[in-house]
């Protein structure tokens, strides 16, 4: 299997496990002003942006308009998620042609 189909096969699958984690999305309990925080399985997100930083690394510089948003530090709150899920799928566009 070429690079490049790899690296397509990794796109695809964790874009499955994104939504996935999105499933587990949960509300902190609490007093908010507006609306509570959501966020998601703290374990899952971790195992899931871990990834990421692999499909990251293994891209190289082509990698370097997605790096911020699939490579960071960020909390496990849903949007965080939706934003690197929404990531992978334009950047599969480049990865699939």
């Amino acid at each position: 299997m070429k690079a490049k189909e790899r690296i397509s096969d990794l796109v695809d699958s964790l874009m499955a496990e994104g939504q996935t984690i999105l499933g587990t999305e949960f509300k902190r309990s609490g007093n908010w002003v507006g609306s509570a925080p959501r966020y998601i399985d703290l374990q899952q997100f971790t195992k899931w942006r871990a990834s990421c930083n692999l499909l990251v690394s293994l891209m190289g510089d082509i990698a370097d308009p997605w790096r911020d948003v699939l490579a960071g530090d960020t909390a496990n709150q849903s949007v965080t998620a939706i934003s690197m899920l929404g990531t992978l799928q334009a950047g599969n566009y480049g990865v699939a042609s």
